[in-house]
């Protein structure tokens, strides 16, 4: 089996125009970036420093006795706090989900990329925003209650575990997309006469 390397030009895939990006790719990934440094950046610190350690969803992987015993350092004001985090993280997921979808639409469609490979990656990408909603259920829970006695707590290590992992493939692969993308229109470039 032979792969083309080259990117696919703009007239031969249906519905696309021009070799870049649109407009609105741009926007959705100045979106998402913004999100991204705002949680982490201020947000999260933020967090960490009213309750003494890092909040669950930040975490790998967490149990039971680990959201008990962040609820209880937090306290009142710590999960304050931490409810501000979370009404980022509201949004967060869908614009992950979203902005690595369409770059990976985008790429692979410019790249002429196996269709299993985009699928693959926007599912990734889905069920990665999936987990996170479920995880976000969990730090809502919390926070409401100041209890990890919901059966949501006794699944959220794995919630959290699947989604860092579907997270990491889905970014990986868009960006192993990327990377494929920005080698053939170099290589292309270079061979012209």
């Amino acid at each position: 089996m032979t792969t083309n390397l080259r990117p696919a030009p703009a007239e031969d895939v249906p519905g696309r125009t021009g070799s870049r990006p649109g407009r609105g790719l741009w926007v959705l990934s100045a979106a998402y970036l913004l999100t991204a440094v705002l949680m982490f950046a201020v947000l999260l610190p933020a967090t960490t420093t009213a309750c003494g350690s890092a909040p669950l969803d930040s975490r790998f992987v967490w149990d039971a006795h680990d959201a008990t015993a962040f609820a209880a350092a937090c306290g009142h004001r710590g999960l304050a706090v931490y409810s501000r985090l979370q009404v980022f993280d509201l949004v967060y997921p869908a614009l992950l989900a979203t902005t690595v979808s369409a770059w990976a639409t985008w790429l692979g469609a410019r790249l002429g990329a196996r269709r299993w490979l985009t699928v693959g990656t926007v599912a990734a990408a889905v069920t990665n925003a999936v987990l996170d909603y479920l995880e976000n259920t969990a730090a809502w829970v919390l926070i409401r209650t100041e209890t990890a006695t919901s059966w949501i707590f006794a699944a959220g290590g794995g919630i959290s575990l699947l989604k860092n992992l579907t997270g990491a493939v889905a970014i990986t692969a868009v960006l192993g997309l990327a990377g494929w993308y920005l080698v053939t229109r170099w290589t292309a470039r270079r061979d012209r006469p």
